[in-house]
């Protein structure tokens, strides 16, 4: 930069008044950085121990009781909030929930098919709701199991039934149950091959751990 110089050649006085100061270095320490990235570690564990214990927890499929819609060695994420209230719970709804069998706790993944007061009778493959049969439409042979698409008011998915283990009187319907007030009725997708509400019973709504979401596997459901 050029500055206004007296006849003798010299920088005239003012100009140096006028000279802008020296922009400032900031010196930082290593220790100064180390200490904000270890900072910054922490927060984003707790963030993520946050997110692992209260909103999201992955799970890894053990079991047939799902197929075809998950199969074994699939992996879910189970979404925490899904559920406020028991009213928030929709049949079609594929939930995780606590269960104990033999003094055993353990976590089970099953569709919902009827909510508190839905009127509810089962046989090995088909249920009958509010004395209207849900709607099964065969789609084709998956080895020997057959495959069908089931309707459940705005929900479409797909069931498996194994015909050779389905016999005569399984075909039967049971005696028809109104599911209580905070409970509700799972069945497996598979349907000759799950322990659902038709030998567990109803599902407490305080025993619902989440809905299902995509994701990673971690801990086993069936």
């Amino acid at each position: 930069m050029l500055y206004p110089t007296c006849a003798t050649g010299q920088i005239h006085p003012r100009s140096i008044m006028n000279k802008p100061p020296p922009i400032p270095t900031k010196n930082r320490s290593p220790g100064k950085v180390a200490f904000v990235v270890i900072i910054s570690a922490i927060l984003l564990l707790m963030i993520f121990v946050s997110v692992r214990l209260w909103i999201l927890v992955p799970y890894g499929i053990r079991s047939v009781s799902m197929y075809p819609t998950v199969k074994i060695g699939d992996a879910i994420w189970i979404y925490k909030l899904a559920y406020s209230s028991a009213d928030d719970v929709k049949r079609g709804d594929l939930i995780a929930f606590n269960i104990n069998i033999n003094g055993e706790r353990s976590v089970f993944f099953k569709r919902v098919v009827g909510i508190p007061g839905d009127r509810i009778s089962t046989s090995a493959y088909a249920f009958v709701i509010n004395d209207t049969p849900v709607s099964q439409q065969f789609l084709r042979a998956d080895g020997e199991l057959s495959l069908y698409e089931e309707k459940l008011g705005e929900a479409a998915y797909v069931i498996a039934m194994d015909q050779s283990r389905v016999s005569e009187r399984s075909h039967r319907q049971r005696d028809a149950i109104v599911i209580p007030e905070g409970c509700f009725f799972v069945l497996g997708d598979n349907r000759t091959s799950s322990a659902d509400s038709r030998h567990t019973g109803c599902v407490k709504f305080e025993d619902i751990v989440g809905r299902k979401l995509w994701g990673m596997s971690g801990k086993g459901v069936y």
